[in-house]
């Protein structure tokens, strides 16, 4: 393919597919692991997976920058988060609208049981709605519970909660998962 029709592609958001579906091999072969990201243990387990995902953009900033794997995973993860408007240092949204201020609302158990269901619904419809919740704990003062999930709706659950925005007496509002335990006990104060 020419260099121009690459380009013209690529304005439009069209990527070429890759031609193999590539290896934690080839991965490990390109210098696409280091100490902190050990590729050895999945080539041992003889892990089946296609290697690393996003490896050539990963392998592109690499080379243009001139820095290490680690570095370059780093500066990609960065991106990603400077896209979804989060800052890539403190992790905190970028929104003017945030903030980390606290509420001079109390939010009742009811409350906070809807503001999950709604968060299920808005991301995965009447499917990730159906999603059993428990409320073991819920403080009004702290604006802080324990909720017990099925395991195997754990992750629905968990991605509902972090990626959904409400709004409560005029403030857009977040939920932030502090801890997260198989067992109870580990919970309790």
């Amino acid at each position: 393919m020419s260099t121009l029709a690459d380009k013209t592609n690529r304005l439009f958001g069209y990527h070429l597919l890759p031609t193999h579906a590539g290896s934690f091999e080839t991965d490990i072969e390109d210098g696409l692991t280091s100490s902190q990201f050990d590729l050895t243990a999945n080539l041992n387990e003889e892990d089946s997976r296609a290697g690393l995902k996003d490896k050539e953009e990963i392998m592109r900033i690499m080379k243009k920058q001139n820095v290490s794997f680690d570095e370059a995973r780093l500066i990609r993860q960065q991106k990603i988060l400077k896209k979804n408007n989060i800052d890539p240092i403190t992790g905190l949204p970028l929104d003017p609208n945030w903030s980390d201020e606290d509420l001079d609302v109390q939010v009742t158990e009811l409350s906070f049981r809807m503001s999950i269901q709604q968060a299920l619904e808005t991301i995965f419809g009447r499917v990730g709605a159906s999603c059993y919740i428990n409320i073991l704990d819920w403080s009004q003062y702290h604006n802080e519970g324990i909720i017990k999930v099925k395991q195997s709706e754990l992750t629905t659950v968990w991605s509902a909660m972090l990626t959904h925005q409400f709004t409560i007496a005029n403030k857009l509002c977040t939920l932030d998962i502090i801890s997260s335990s198989a067992h109870l006990i580990s919970l309790a104060n």
